[in-house]
C-alpha cells in the first residue's frame, strides 16, 4: 500500500537510489587504470606536468565524470586553461574504462539486498556519474542488477552531474514519487552526500546513507537523520519488516 511509504506511516522508503561505483561495484581499480593511462599519455604528447601528485589532487574527489575528473587535473597542470587538454584526458579515461569494465566486481550483499527490496515492492534507481556506455557493460555483467534495479542514469545524461541535485530530481518525476513518501539515497562519495543535502531542500524525506566500509573521512559532515553503514546488509534491518525477508 502506498501508505506504507507515507512519512508517519511505518518506515519502508517509496525509492531507494543507489550509486553505482563504490556502493554496488567496485570499479576502483579500473577508474584508477583509465587515470593513469589518460595522465601519462598528456605527460608525453602534451608535455603535462601535475602540481601535486595524482593522489593528491583526487583526494576526496570520487564521484567525478571523467569530463569532472580531466577539469581537476588540468587545473593543477601546467597547463591550467586548455579545454582542449580537458577533453583528450577525458576521452581517454573514458574509452579506458570502458574497455574494461568487465573487470568490475560486484560488493558483498548486493546479491542479498535488491531481490529483497524488490519484493517488497520499494522501487530503485541508480545514479551513477560513470557514463552510458560503462553502466551498460556493467548491468550486462551482473544480472542481479539488470533484473531488480527498475531505473538507471548516467552522468551523461544529466546537464548537471553530481554534486548538484538535478539527478535525484530527475529520477523523483520519473517515479512520481508522493509528496510526503520517504526516499533514500545511497553512496560512498562526498559528491553523493552533497547531491543528497542539496536535493533535502525539496525532499525533506530523503534520507541519505553512506556506504563507507573503510570508515574514511569524505571531507563533509553527513546531514541530519543520515546514516552511516559499514556494510550493505545494515541496509535491509534499517527499513524492512522482518518478515519481508522470511
Amino acid at each position: 500500500m502506498i501508505e506504507d511509504h507515507l512519512s508517519g506511516n511505518g518506515s519502508m522508503p517509496y525509492l531507494v537510489i543507489f550509486d553505482l561505483d563504490g556502493t554496488l561495484i567496485d570499479g576502483s581499480k579500473v577508474h584508477e587504470g583509465g587515470a593513469r593511462k589518460a595522465i601519462n599519455q598528456a605527460k608525453e604528447e602534451d608535455n603535462l606536468t601535475l602540481n601535486k601528485t595524482l593522489e593528491e589532487i583526487i583526494e576526496g574527489q570520487k564521484g567525478l565524470t571523467h569530463e569532472g575528473f580531466a577539469k581537476l587535473i588540468v587545473k593543477n597542470s601546467n597547463k591550467p586553461n586548455q579545454s582542449e587538454l580537458v577533453e583528450k584526458i577525458a576521452n581517454i579515461k573514458q574509452g579506458y574504462v570502458q574497455e574494461h569494465a568487465g573487470n568490475v566486481t560486484l560488493y558483498e550483499g548486493v546479491m542479498e539486498i535488491l531481490p529483497e527490496l524488490k519484493k517488497a515492492g520499494i522501487k530503485t534507481a541508480i545514479f551513477t556519474s560513470s557514463d552510458k556506455g560503462y553502466t551498460r557493460k556493467v548491468l550486462e555483467k551482473y544480472q542481479v542488477l539488470k533484473d531488480n534495479i527498475d531505473y538507471v542514469l548516467t552522468g551523461d545524461n544529466v546537464k548537471k552531474p553530481k554534486p548538484a541535485p538535478d539527478g535525484i530530481y530527475h529520477i523523483r518525476e520519473k517515479f512520481k514519487v508522493p509528496e510526503n513518501a520517504i526516499m533514500v539515497y545511497v553512496g560512498d562519495a562526498r559528491n553523493d552526500c552533497e547531491s543528497a543535502q542539496r536535493a533535502k531542500e525539496e525532499n525533506p524525506n530523503l534520507t541519505f546513507i553512506l556506504y563507507n566500509p573503510d570508515k574514511k573521512d569524505i571531507g563533509t559532515p553527513l546531514g541530519k537523520g543520515d546514516i552511516t553503514i559499514h556494510t550493505l546488509a545494515e541496509l535491509l534491518p534499517l527499513y524492512l519488516p522482518s518478515n519481508i525477508s522470511q
